[in-house]
């Protein structure tokens, strides 16, 4: 089951996060989240601003990800590329397993297409595991992204 997270939450999105972090870690991944991130100020926030979900199921609770349908700044320049849809999309951002379930992504997408043709995600160029993931879920890649800090992100699409 997917609902959106709430404040008593955070202590397993917490757990959810640095799990998600050790694993980038271990598979050649170690830059694109900081120690500690995301922080939990940046959690209660997206909590606030009711972007962030968390998956769970009568064991427990085992993934995260944040979902908004306003237009993501970062996604307004693209380079070496171009998105092939310039109308309505949805976003997703810091998809976090605790690697206790199987098919997490395929949960998320499931949950984030039913009421859209369009969504579009980035990743860090090491998140090797990403990258397949979105291949195999249909995204299409479309070029670079950068946040707002200047960092380079591969950017994703995905079309019903």
């Amino acid at each position: 089951m997917i609902r959106k997270a709430r404040d008593f939450d955070k202590r397993q999105l917490r757990r959810i996060f640095d799990t998600a972090k050790e694993f980038m870690d271990n598979t050649g991944n170690p830059n694109q989240w900081p120690k500690g991130s995301p922080f939990d100020d940046e959690i209660l926030s997206e909590i606030d601003k009711g972007r962030l979900y968390i998956l769970y199921d009568n064991k427990g609770y085992y993934g995260a990800f944040i979902m908004f349908d306003t237009p993501d700044p970062t996604y307004e320049v693209i380079e070496e590329g171009k998105w092939n849809w310039e109308g309505p999309y949805r976003t997703i951002h810091r998809v976090a397993s605790d690697h206790t379930r199987k098919g997490v992504f395929s949960q998320i997408m499931e949950f984030a297409a039913k009421d859209t043709d369009h969504i579009r995600m980035d990743t860090y160029k090491d998140n090797k595991v990403m990258q397949h993931v979105l291949s195999k879920h249909g995204f299409k890649y479309s070029g670079i992204i950068r946040l707002a800090n200047g960092s380079p992100r591969l950017a994703y699409e995905w079309d019903k």
